[in-house]
């Protein structure tokens, strides 16, 4: 089957959205009750989700909506008792912290983070990372001054080390805050309407029955109208070149398509408006693939509905009689919360792919168990078990494999969260459950405090250093004087951890510079015991190097 032709008749068959619609073609029609019940079965499940996590849903619209102040810190929280940690240095580790303070205004895009603590007995300090608008700052400890840049002047230095840069590739810092970014609700409703009317009228309303039926879902029976849509080859043509032809044609969905890839390829070489030729001439490839294919696909997709909810469904996709997709799905949705069981495969392996789970959420407590597996590898199951008073969430979080042919675990994730009308609170505890490993016995701690601000800081004007007035020369020069101090404090830090394993005050001091044979034979030995091993002509030519680079007679 052409693979083109195939993803679009799996779109035909499962519809998605329409909501904006609002079914204006709405009436008795079984080809119109097949694409409502689409519609209404995901915005119930949709619905579900939003009512179940509205303090999230609410925060997030905040923080998209206002400038906020994050604060958070880092800890590693160790068991010093623990057989497992025996020949660890648990107290160096769990006086190690990380502290980071973030402003953002994602409306007027700007967003800073600073970070310090010690790792390690290493300290961390003077990191500063902001982006203004068109304009990038960056401290790093080893930097005298601050750096700021803005994309100007970074797609000039492109243009002047790169003789095929085009105004096409510039890069525009401001693209950082639209990464992720939802589409507008009016494109969506647009898009959404769009997709629906093509399919509905390049579909035969013969192509539509209906019977009721008495049906058995996940051990229950249940009265429901059953809907089969059977697509031929010229009807699966018809719509598939339909669909193909409005993704190329429209206006707004090309602009969609081109915010996507803007999103998505940031930092590309290739510029925003070749990718688009590239998409589009896919298209026009795709149209005339289907237009000559004497392949002879054949779709059927039937499902049963009760109460204005599709509670069982199957579906085959074959070609020429030969079966090369087939889905089938029970879903019960009940007031506090659904059970389902889909598997996706063929006919020869029907299981090749299975997800099966059941949620639960009565407006308090949450028990959520959901089970992916794949045929001879393995399953990861995902649990949840949360309780909501107040708009305070405790949650523990459980995501576990079991396989013969790949590691065998579970990641574990607990903490709460206080929610307010302009503040969120919040403590978490990561950790993984490992052979003879427990997240008891090691876990990340993440404390954070984000509260809703009234502006967030200007930019900075102290001990600025700006690119911007500089040639790409001076740039160059610059920054190799200002990095050159970066390899003697790696080498000192490499040096004193591979002799003594402490860092403690490898920033501070000067980096060891002079190295004994007997320090050398140190180093190789722990090099073999790590598996890197050296004949002694390998040794020797390394030892010389080593020599020169560290300035050893």
């Amino acid at each position: 089957m052409n693979k083109k032709t195939g993803l679009i008749a799996l779109i035909i068959a499962v519809v998605v959205g329409g909501g904006a619609l609002a079914f204006a073609f709405l009436g008795g029609s079984t080809k119109q009750d097949y694409f409502k019940a689409e519609f209404k079965s995901v915005q119930t499940m949709v619905d579900d989700f939003k009512h179940r996590y509205k303090p999230e849903l609410d925060y997030y619209d905040m923080t998209m909506e206002h400038a906020v102040e994050a604060k958070s810190k880092m800890t590693v929280d160790m068991n010093s008792q623990s057989a497992l940690l025996a020949d660890v240095p648990t107290d160096l580790i769990k006086d190690s912290h990380i502290e980071m303070t973030s402003q953002s205004d994602m409306k007027n895009k700007v967003a800073d983070v600073r970070v310090k603590g010690e790792v390690a007995g290493m300290p961390l300090d003077n990191i500063y990372l902001r982006l203004a608008q068109h304009d990038l700052f960056v401290q790093l400890p080893f930097l005298s001054e601050v750096l700021t840049i803005n994309d100007k002047k970074v797609n000039e230095l492109m243009k002047e080390n790169d003789p095929e840069w085009t105004e096409e590739m510039s890069i525009d810092f401001t693209e950082f805050f639209d990464q992720n970014a939802l589409p507008a609700d009016k494109d969506m409703k647009h898009v959404q309407d769009a997709m629906l009317k093509t399919l509905y009228k390049n579909l035969d309303d013969e192509a539509f029955t209906s019977t009721k039926e008495k049906v058995n879902v996940l051990s229950e029976e249940v009265n429901a109208e059953k809907i089969t849509m059977d697509l031929g080859p010229e009807q699966l043509k018809k719509a598939t070149i339909a669909i193909l032809e409005l993704v190329r044609d429209d206006k707004t969905i090309q602009k969609m398509v081109k915010e996507s890839i803007t999103q998505n390829a940031m930092f590309e070489m290739t510029s925003t408006e070749e990718m688009m030729n590239d998409f589009n001439n896919d298209i026009n490839e795709a149209i005339e693939e289907v237009k000559q294919s004497t392949e002879k696909p054949h779709l059927v997709s039937t499902i049963w509905i009760a109460d204005d909810f599709i509670v069982k469904r199957e579906l085959t996709m074959s070609d020429d009689e030969e079966t090369a997709v087939q889905v089938k799905g029970d879903h019960l949705r009940k007031k506090d919360g659904h059970t389902f069981q889909y598997a996706f495969g063929s006919v020869e392996q029907p299981n090749a792919f299975t997800i099966q789970g059941e949620t639960k959420f009565d407006g308090k407590v949450t028990a959520d168990r959901i089970d992916f597996a794949v045929e001879d590898l393995g399953t990861l199951t995902y649990t949840a078990d949360e309780t909501l008073e107040k708009d305070v969430r405790d949650y523990k979080y459980t995501f576990s494999v079991q396989s013969d042919m790949a590691i065998a675990g579970e990641l574990v994730w607990s903490g709460k969260n206080e929610y307010s009308k302009d503040a969120m609170k919040s403590s978490q505890r990561v950790g993984i459950n490992y052979e003879d490993i427990k997240v008891e016995d090691v876990a990340l701690i993440v404390e954070s405090d984000t509260k809703r601000m009234k502006a967030v800081s200007e930019n900075p004007t102290d001990n600025i250093r700006n690119l911007n007035d500089m040639s790409q020369d001076e740039i160059t020069t610059y920054l190799e004087t200002e990095f050159e101090e970066v390899g003697q404090i790696l080498q000192g830090l490499m040096m004193t951890t591979m002799l003594d394993g402490d860092m403690e005050g490898a920033w501070d001091e000067e980096p060891m510079m002079e190295f004994t044979d007997a320090d050398f034979e140190e180093m190789r030995a722990e090099l073999a015991e790590d598996g890197i091993e050296m004949t002694d002509e390998e040794f020797a030519e390394w030892k010389l190097e080593m020599q020169e680079m560290f300035g050893n007679e």
